[in-house]
Order: structure tokens, then C-alpha cells, then sequence
């Protein structure tokens, strides 16, 4: 009977991953026959020293959609000079719409932008450079330089991020796809990396293969080292280590998703004074904060950032549910791999469960930012294991791609998962107990078959 059930689980595990790569082949035809990348040509000039950046920056194969009204943000320690459409000067505004640490502005079009058209903008910023001890309250949405490395990812806006007032994303939040090809020099710096691939000294020319919304600038006095499975910057020690959770980690998630991970990723160590911080993604960077490479965690650390190439990267959040999407289900992956291989450090997590202060009904979100902390990187991935337990592996991996498949920006992100989860064919009594015990209440019960895994 067991070996039945078996066989049956590895049939519909294979139809599944067939979809899978019907839909990939499918997409990947669609992109190559109608090629409708945004293109972001840019020449960037970082004096590290005087704390300056300043860029030219050129996007064409942009369609505005026939709208007139074209935004974009940019970092508040950026400054727009002047913008060009077709080398013709244009007027622009800042408007007064709240973005966080960054500036949306208005360029005023008297028509709209279409493929054949070059959009412009050039601008000059600082940042600051902090003595050691001074930047306690880092974040990533920073443009800034600890240590005498400059740091900025895709949330500090560095470069132009074309906003969307349809989206109901807080403009922080918001991302563009870019094919990009930046050419950047700075005299003062030992290195510098951008986007992806190896640094180079003091000047070089970075571009992508594909569109990306993700681009991170690195540059300053550090050394770097490529192994064949990570390119390290500043990371001197415990290369052999973290070689070997990458390669653990990775395996793991290829396992239990039907995605390939990246060749290879980039590990960057940039130290943070932040004491409360251990990192972020911008893929394929991981960055790490701490101030020493803590072994203890860095396990759990890489665990959550490697998963953010699925979920942020091949899955796209969207939605008011936002930040369910992107971190909730990256830290399910997490929880996942930790109890497979390091379940105890689940104990300290586990019972902070019962303290539900923090518990956010999500059928009621409105707006993506009320999801705190707490339920995004605790109470939400250990909805996401109570609802494999009722459902199952394969099917939760059914549904993940289905939810995915389908939510867009402007839908109610609770409601799209309850369709997914009838579309999968999950039975209306199960969908109802997840509803009523897991999603609108916290009842501590739905999680007691972990504890004797974790225990």
C-alpha cells in the first residue's frame, strides 16, 4: 500500500514538473519572439573620498502606455539635473507622494514615450561615509559607505525606478526590469561590482543578459575571490564553510522545487553597525551585515537569502499581500531546510509563536506595509508549514506555482490564494479549516505537529 502511494506521489511530482517546463518553454518563446525589454544604459562616476556620485543615465525600448503621465523615484541623495527625451530638454517636478527615503518625480510629456523614444536623466548625489561605530541604524534601503565601502541595491533607488500609481506597492517597494549596460569608474576605490559577475579595478563596463530588477553597486577597498560555485567580496575567511552551505543549501531547495538555482551566486561581506541586522538579497548578491561572519546563524541567514531567488525572483510578490509573498514564503523554504538539518533551532521560534500579539489577519490587509515584522518573518512561513501539513508536500508545490502564476498587483492577495487553493482541487472542508484556524485566529493547536520534530 505504502509503495503505492508512493509510485502515485512520484507520478503526479513528474506531471507536475512537466507543466513546469512547458510553461517555462512557453514564456521563454514569448520573450525571445517579442523582445520588449526596457533598456538602461547609464555612466556612473563615484568619487568615494569626497562622497559624490554622479550619473548619466539612458533608458529606450520604454512604452508609457499611452499615458502622458511618466514617474520615476529616485534616492532623496540624489538630485535630477536634467532630463532629455530624444535629446530634447523636458520639465520635471517632485511630487508630494510618499516614498520612503526617496523622491517620485513627474516629467511632463506632451505625448506619450514609445519604443523607438530615449528618456534622458542625469543626476548627481552624496552619500554618507560613517566612521566605524557611527551607523546603527542601517538598512538596506541606504546609500552609503561603511568601512570605506559604498554600498547601494535596488531599494535605495540609485538608479531611476519608473513608478506605477496603479500598483498598490509603496513606492520603495517598487521595482523596474532593466537589460542593463553601465559603464562605471571610480579612481579612489580598489574595486568595483555591479549587477552581477566579477568586480573589476577601479573602472569597468557591467551588463546583463536579461532583464533584471535587481542591480547592486559595490565599490571601494576591498579584495575579492571567485570559487566555482561564488564570487566572494570581502570575505577572507570561511570560504571553505560557506562554500559548503551554499552547495548543501541549494541541493536542498532543487530537491523540493521544481527550479534550478543559479550557477552562481555572489556573496558579499560589508559590515554594518547595525547590531540588530544580519543582511539582505539583491539577486544574486547576498549581503551580510554582521560585523563578524557569525557561524551559528549564518546557516539560517543563507538558508533565508538563497530562498529569495525563488520567492522575489522566479515567484513574484505582488499585491497588497506584499510582503507575505516575498518574505513569509522564503522563510517557509528556510523552515523547511532547518528541519531537515538543523531542527532545534526552530525551539526559540517555535514558542515565541504563542506570543500573537504580532498576528495580522490577513484577509483584512489593505495596504502591503501593515504586515509587521513579526508576521512576516515568523507567524506567516509557520502558516505556510500548518498548511503542508493539511495539504501535503506535492500540492503545496502546486499551489505555489498556481498563486504565483496568477496574482497581480491590483488584486486582494488573500483571496487569490483561497481561488489557488480551490483550483489545485484541495477539499472545500480543508480550505474552510485553514480559513477559519490558521488565517483569521491564532490557534496554537494548528502547529503541534512540529513539536516533535523540533523537540
Amino acid at each position: 500500500m505504502s509503495f503505492i502511494i508512493k509510485l502515485n506521489a512520484f507520478h503526479m511530482r513528474g506531471v507536475f514538473k512537466l507543466r513546469i517546463m512547458l510553461r517555462i518553454l512557453f514564456l521563454l518563446f514569448t520573450i525571445t519572439s517579442f523582445p520588449q525589454q526596457i533598456k538602461l544604459s547609464a555612466e556612473v562616476d563615484i568619487l568615494l573620498e569626497k562622497k559624490k556620485i554622479k550619473s548619466d543615465f539612458l533608458i529606450t525600448n520604454y512604452d508609457s502606455s499611452k499615458t502622458t503621465n511618466l514617474k520615476f523615484t529616485l534616492h532623496n541623495q540624489i538630485k535630477v539635473t536634467s532630463i532629455h527625451i530624444n535629446k530634447k530638454k523636458v520639465n520635471y517636478r517632485k511630487t508630494t507622494e510618499e516614498c520612503l527615503d526617496c523622491t517620485i518625480y513627474n516629467i511632463s510629456l506632451k505625448k506619450p514615450i514609445l519604443k523607438n523614444d530615449s528618456l534622458q536623466i542625469k543626476t548627481k548625489g552624496h552619500f554618507d561615509n560613517f566612521n566605524n561605530g557611527e551607523n546603527k541604524l542601517d538598512y538596506k534601503g541606504n546609500i552609503v559607505a561603511n568601512y570605506n565601502i559604498l554600498r547601494a541595491s535596488e531599494q535605495s533607488k540609485w538608479y531611476p525606478i519608473i513608478f506605477d500609481n496603479n500598483q498598490k506597492l509603496q513606492g520603495i517597494s517598487q521595482k523596474t526590469e532593466y537589460l542593463y549596460n553601465i559603464k562605471a569608474t571610480c579612481k579612489d576605490c580598489e574595486n568595483i561590482y555591479i549587477g552581477s559577475g566579477t568586480p573589476q579595478k577601479q573602472k569597468g563596463k557591467f551588463t546583463s543578459k536579461k532583464p533584471t530588477a535587481n542591480i547592486m553597486l559595490i565599490a571601494g577597498d576591498y579584495d575579492w575571490l571567485e570559487t566555482d560555485s561564488t564570487i566572494y567580496i570581502n570575505t577572507s575567511n570561511d570560504i571553505d564553510y560557506i562554500d559548503h552551505l551554499f552547495s548543501k543549501i541549494i541541493n536542498f531547495y532543487e530537491h523540493i522545487s521544481p527550479h534550478k538555482l543559479p550557477e552562481k551566486f555572489t556573496f558579499a561581506h560589508l559590515p554594518s553597525d547595525n547590531n540588530q541586522w544580519n543582511g539582505f538579497v539583491t539577486q544574486p548578491t547576498i549581503v551580510n551585515t554582521t560585523k563578524k561572519i557569525d557561524h551559528e546563524g549564518l546557516e539560517n541567514f543563507l538558508s533565508h537569502e538563497i530562498a529569495h531567488y525563488l520567492f522575489g525572483g522566479i515567484y513574484k510578490p505582488k499585491s497588497n499581500l506584499y510582503w507575505f509573498y516575498l518574505e513569509s514564503f522564503a522563510e517557509y523554504y528556510s523552515l523547511k531546510y532547518r528541519l531537515k538539518h538543523k531542527p532545534k533551532t526552530l525551539k526559540e521560534s517555535y514558542l515565541y509563536l504563542n506570543d500573537n500579539n504580532n498576528f495580522v489577519t490577513l484577509n483584512n490587509i489593505k495596504k502591503s506595509n501593515s504586515i509587521n515584522n513579526v508576521h512576516r518573518y515568523l507567524i506567516g512561513p509557520f502558516q505556510l508549514l500548518a498548511i503542508e501539513h493539511k495539504i501535503g508536500e506535492t500540492k503545496m508545490t502546486e499551489l505555489i506555482d498556481d498563486v504565483f502564476s496568477n496574482i497581480n498587483n491590483n488584486d486582494d492577495g488573500y483571496m487569490t490564494f483561497i481561488r489557488s487553493l480551490k483550483k489545485i482541487n484541495i477539499q472545500a472542508s480543508t480550505i474552510d479549516d485553514i480559513e477559519n484556524n490558521i488565517f483569521r485566529k491564532f490557534d496554537s493547536t494548528q502547529y503541534l505537529f512540529l513539536k516533535g520534530k523540533i523537540y
